[in-house]
């Protein structure tokens, strides 16, 4: 089981159905390091934690998003067809009620280690604070009890494998911002590999 990572299934055309894992230093090779993650806190709007182990998902009236984002690289042919993507997070901490988390397609690029609740990188804002982004796609409860909560995000890895360029990653908002939670996923910095 991948407790964080990006495990999609793919068919090239004519060829067989194949999956690939992506995951830090684990996947699809062990030098594989382009996955990138943060977290928005509003509440230290200006403040940039891309090199945290963690990554924080939370309301309480004080939202905090989640960033994150896979290059596909040369893993993926351009022209395969996905048939599952599933993206895979494990919960270090979860304090408060049972929430909801959605899901989101970025729609700008961002730096991972300059991205805040108010900028994408050192000096371009985003159009909006707490990051731009498309459509939500899909949402889910999320619960203390889960070990590993996961997103079905098969429809915007297609459009990734499309569209390459147009690979912002993903964002994970709460489905209430003023729910009474926090959830703490690990990281791809984590030194515990299994994790990332």
């Amino acid at each position: 089981m991948i407790l964080y990572g990006l495990v999609m299934t793919a068919a090239a055309v004519l060829q067989a159905e194949h999956t690939v894992v992506f995951q830090n230093g684990v996947s699809p090779l062990s030098d594989y390091t382009k996955c990138s993650d943060t977290f928005l806190p509003s509440l230290f709007p200006e403040q940039p934690f891309g090199e945290y182990r963690h990554v924080a998902l939370g309301g309480c009236g004080a939202p905090s998003y989640v960033l994150l984002r896979f290059d596909l690289g040369d893993y993926v042919a351009a022209k395969s067809k996905v048939t599952k993507a599933t993206l895979y997070l494990y919960p270090k901490l979860y304090t408060g009620i049972e929430a909801s988390a959605k899901w989101y397609s970025v729609a700008a690029e961002w730096n991972e280690n300059e991205a805040s609740w108010s900028r994408a990188s050192s000096g371009v804002p985003w159009s909006r604070d707490g990051g731009e982004i498309f459509v939500a796609k899909q949402s889910g409860n999320i619960t203390v009890e889960e070990t590993v909560h996961s997103w079905d995000v098969t429809e915007m890895v297609q459009y990734w494998v499309k569209f390459p360029h147009r690979n912002f990653g993903v964002m994970l908002r709460p489905g209430n911002e003023l729910a009474d939670f926090e959830c703490w996923y690990y990281s791809s910095e984590t030194a515990l590999e299994q994790y990332r």
